[in-house]
């Protein structure tokens, strides 16, 4: 239940057996001020005020907590509270999503058995329909060229995260989703934002190394899951159509290949009506394409990572020096990132983007010569000397506002994801780590227009509320420099 502020504050009032007219003295305000506050007519100017009028009332942690968000969700609205807080989480946690590795299920029924081989089976509860539909899975995981199609909203968490487990095991398996996107604003019934709930769920899938496409279209997700439905999942590969209902109760296995290449087809139908989710780009030629083809001239530009963007500083003569020599196609990457560099900052003093980064980012560049969006694979690290000019000329061509510096690492700074947006467009980057500990770095272009706009509103909330002034900003960063300059 989404707490009002007015009915906390008058519910802790009664409580509490607060006197009003004491609290408002204490307050600075007068009386009637007060009663406004209680009754839902005015609310507090400040969290400030919100703590005073809590610190008189003697309330416990738990309690502020419940009241002080109640008072940010008044300022905003539900939803804007909600989903920003659901984003912060999501940053704050990005384990889940940036490492490959294999996880072992065990099935729920005593013994594994192959699907059997009638034309159609009827399944019944829980327990059959997940052991056949793992075991058909796991056949077409282990196919040379597998390809599972599935139409599955993404809340099924325990397929998604099995589906996972099998890319993990065979990069060359094929996986075709399509699920529904909520097109209202309304929150679920734990406060999340549905759409961003859909991309946390799949994210694993991307990073997982299989080959994963996922597309969505829009309903009333909340009305539509209380229709008459069926069967809600469809899943096929290339023996088997397994269609079962929401609550996994009652299904239908199809094993005779003209049902397989009916709903094979009915599922190819859907694709003109369906829109690509995202695109996942992972090798360095494809992403040095997919930056350049950016609409750099577009303003208002946020990027959220724990340095900020060097590339908008970087001596083309720097990539001579430290791509690795034997790289693959060695000279062919050298020419992209040269044409990409001089195009970057040929735009750059009209778009001038705003950066987001953490004071741990910095530190840990200084340290490594390493920076978290170039693949470590391309090129050696920079020297002493190279990285503390690069940290220099970033502060000389940007303008003092563009620099924001989080006032905490909020955010896990070496293996965080990091977010490029704009109004209208946005990726996340997400370097993704296996069992060796070698990482693979990902771009995932975000086309949902609600996502974009999501992440947007997150960083300009961001910039607005925690990061130092510019002043404060340059502080830092010379303090940093000079620490590490009398060390080294």
């Amino acid at each position: 239940m989404i707490p009002d502020f007015a009915k906390v504050l008058s519910d802790y009032i009664h409580e509490k057996n607060v006197n009003v007219y004491s609290m408002a003295q204490f307050c600075d305000l007068d009386r009637s001020t007060m009663y406004k506050f209680i009754n839902g007519k005015r609310r507090p100017s400040s969290i400030s005020l919100v703590r005073k009028m809590a610190d008189f009332m003697l309330l416990t942690p738990a309690e502020y907590q419940l009241l002080s968000e109640a008072y940010r969700i008044s300022l905003v609205g539900p939803e804007i509270y909600f989903r920003r807080k659901y984003i912060w989480k999501f940053l704050q946690n990005p384990g889940k999503y940036i490492s490959a590795f294999p996880v072992n299920f065990t099935k729920t029924g005593a013994h594994s058995t192959p699907p059997p081989l009638a034309e159609m089976t009827v399944l019944d509860g829980q327990s059959q329909i997940t052991n056949c539909m793992f075991e058909i899975l796991a056949q077409e995981a282990q196919e040379e060229q597998g390809k599972i199609q599935i139409f599955m909203d993404p809340d099924f968490s325990s397929i998604i995260d099995y589906l996972a487990s099998l890319g993990c095991r065979n990069h060359s398996l094929q996986i075709e989703h399509i699920f529904c996107m909520d097109n209202t604003q309304q929150l679920m019934d734990n406060g999340q934002n549905y759409n961003l709930y859909c991309l946390e769920q799949i994210l694993p899938l991307y990073t997982c190394g299989c080959l994963y496409n996922a597309y969505y279209f829009y309903d009333t997700i909340f009305t539509r899951k209380n229709t008459l439905e069926i069967f809600s999942v469809m899943l096929i590969t290339s023996r088997y159509a397994l269609l079962f209902t929401r609550d996994r109760s009652q299904g239908i296995l199809f094993g005779n290949r003209a049902s397989v290449q009916l709903y094979r087809n009915i599922f190819g139908r859907f694709y003109p009506s369906v829109s690509s989710f995202a695109d996942k780009v992972t090798d360095v030629i494809s992403q040095i394409q997919r930056l350049i083809s950016f609409d750099f001239g577009e303003k208002d530009i946020y990027i959220f990572q724990p340095l900020p963007c060097l590339t908008y500083c970087l001596p083309e003569e720097f990539l001579d020096r430290y791509l690795y020599p034997d790289l693959p196609g060695r000279e062919h990457v050298l020419g992209m990132l040269s044409d990409f560099i001089r195009r970057t900052k040929d735009s750059f003093s009209e778009r001038r983007p705003y950066f987001l980064f953490t004071e741990q980012g910095v530190r840990d560049f200084l340290e490594t010569g390493r920076v978290p969006d170039y693949p470590d694979y391309v090129y050696a690290p920079f020297s002493i000397r190279d990285r503390m000019f690069l940290i220099q000329e970033i502060m000389k061509k940007c303008l003092p506002q563009q620099l924001c510096m989080l006032k905490k690492n909020y955010f896990y700074s070496n293996r965080s994801i990091s977010i490029f947006s704009s109004p209208h467009s946005g990726y996340l980057f997400l370097p993704v780590y296996n069992e060796a500990d070698s990482c693979e770095q990902i771009y995932l272009d975000i086309t949902e227009s609600h996502l974009v706009s999501s992440f947007y509103d997150f960083l300009l909330y961001l910039k607005e509320n925690f990061c130092y002034s510019p002043d404060e900003t340059g502080k830092v960063l010379r303090r940093i420099l000079q620490e590490f300059h009398t060390r080294v």
